[in-house]
């Protein structure tokens, strides 16, 4: 008995203390608000040009914020530009590119996200970028002393 006091006190506590009106909160998980929904005009338009597994595309391609891609917005092109070099034993992808870290700084600057610097202890900095599918990182290489883009498995060494 003393144990489902206890569960029911948390539940409730959890239930009490969660955010009830953030909607906008986290753009990739709204919660319902009191608001009326804004009525969008849908219009069919002549410029398809093709069609691929069912899906109809105008030409461009959108790498989604939320959800299914997986990448944070910005992240994939920048991957792309970069030429794939190895994986190391651990998986990690290492990608290199040219440009040094002015070409390290714009590209990190394309992801989406807060940025919050991280003081290490030889006077260099880390900077994060908190998205909504993971911390994005530029940092100098300790093995090569590049700059580096690092997002989960992935790493793009600048040279």
């Amino acid at each position: 008995m003393k144990k489902l006091n206890v569960l029911l006190s948390v539940l409730l506590l959890t239930f009490v203390l969660s955010p009830t009106n953030s909607a906008n909160a986290n753009p990739c998980h709204p919660r319902p608000t009191n608001e009326e929904p804004t009525e969008i005009e849908m219009s069919e338009s002549e410029d398809v040009l093709f069609e691929e597994d069912g899906q109809a595309f105008n030409g461009d391609m959108v790498t989604p914020d939320c959800g299914g891609g997986g990448y944070p917005t910005g992240w994939v092109p920048v991957r792309n530009a970069a030429t794939y070099s190895h994986s190391t034993s651990s998986g990690t992808k290492i990608y290199r590119q040219s440009g040094g870290y002015p070409r390290a700084n714009t590209d990190f600057s394309k992801m989406s996200g807060d940025v919050v610097p991280y003081p290490k202890s030889d006077g260099s900095i880390t900077y994060v970028k908190r998205t909504n599918v993971g911390d994005v990182r530029l940092y100098k290489s300790s093995s090569g002393q590049e700059p580096t883009l690092w997002f989960k498995n992935e790493k793009i060494r600048y040279y």
